[in-house]
């Protein structure tokens, strides 16, 4: 119970807004002033007089809670007891609303499905991995767990990731060879665009969800920025296995290209495995390793998006 305890950032009487990352936070006061959580859970049991919007985490607003604002929750549950308020709007994409007698005063809007809650939560708690020490002084069959867990999830994402790519080649192969061309010809200010990209993407989100009209686009926006990844890592693949095979001089075809970016990959996630079940611990290399692959996986993406923002707005090289 202690460690509960110590675990939530309570906040009393405030005239400042309350902005937090990985914390929950239960107001007990009056904030005035907006309250933003990204990764963790929200409890109000006095009054919040701006918005509240809540991103992987809960919203509840206890008996006579107040938020004179628009609240906005993003792959969480809104929780309303008796005499709670929310005096403006309430938007909530993939979550339920759960009203026990609270009293909403604005519009609701719900964007939820079985598989958009899936995809949006799987997307959203993808980063909020905790990963059990191996040496946990639970004994060696909570390790061995640990380790045989690890194990398993890192081959299963290689092979889905792997078949998921290989459907998005057959797919799209036309386009992704033109992509490739794209990398070839003019391939430092690719990369300078890929960045540009990549800054923009969580200013865009947070303004889609600091927007009640926007944030419908979210579900969209999310969709839209998965299926373009999926498209830059695989021409980032084939762009790879193509300066391979001219390095070595050999021949093959396009799917020999792809085949061999992907296996760079592969690699290294097998050589991350491999390290993580030797029977003693090298976190450092393991460390490493992860590292390396995480890298290789960003600078095709940047890469690919890259391309991706060039053909969108018709940018020659």
């Amino acid at each position: 119970m202690l460690a509960l305890l110590i675990s939530i950032y309570v906040v009393s009487d405030t005239a400042q807004s309350i902005d937090m990352v990985g914390e929950d936070v239960r107001v007990e006061g009056v904030v005035r002033g907006d309250v933003s959580i990204v990764k963790g859970n929200l409890d109000v049991l006095g009054r919040v007089t701006g918005d509240v919007s809540v991103v992987s985490g809960d919203l509840h607003l206890f008996k006579n809670a107040v938020v004179e604002g628009d609240v906005s929750v993003v792959g969480g549950d809104v929780v309303l007891d008796s005499g709670a308020v929310i005096e403006e709007d309430l938007a909530i994409v993939a979550g339920k609303l759960i009203n026990d007698g609270g009293e909403i005063r604005g519009e609701v809007t719900k964007v939820s499905s079985g598989v958009l809650n899936m995809a949006i939560k799987g997307i959203l708690d993808n980063t909020l991995k905790v990963v059990e020490s191996p040496s946990s002084s639970f004994g060696r069959g909570r390790r061995h767990f640990a380790y045989t867990y690890g194990v398993l999830s890192e081959l299963l994402s290689l092979i889905l990731g792997f078949l998921i790519l290989v459907i998005f080649f057959l797919l799209m192969k036309g386009f992704i060879l033109k992509m490739v061309d794209y990398m070839e010809r003019d391939t430092l200010r690719t990369v300078l665009f890929g960045f540009l990209v990549y800054l923009l993407m969580v200013p865009v989100l947070l303004l889609l969800i600091v927007s009640v009209v926007g944030i419908l686009l979210i579900p969209v926006y999310i969709v839209a920025l998965v299926i373009g990844m999926l498209i830059s890592l695989t021409a980032g693949m084939v762009y790879v296995g193509r300066r391979i095979r001219e390095n070595i001089s050999r021949e093959w075809n396009e799917w020999g290209d792809f085949l061999a970016g992907f296996a760079v990959y592969a690699v290294l996630v097998l050589l991350y495995i491999f390290v993580k079940i030797l029977p003693f611990d090298i976190c450092c290399l393991a460390g490493m390793v992860k590292a390396l692959y995480n890298i290789y996986l960003v600078a095709l993406s940047v890469l690919g998006l890259g391309v991706l923002f060039k053909i969108i707005f018709r940018i020659k090289d």
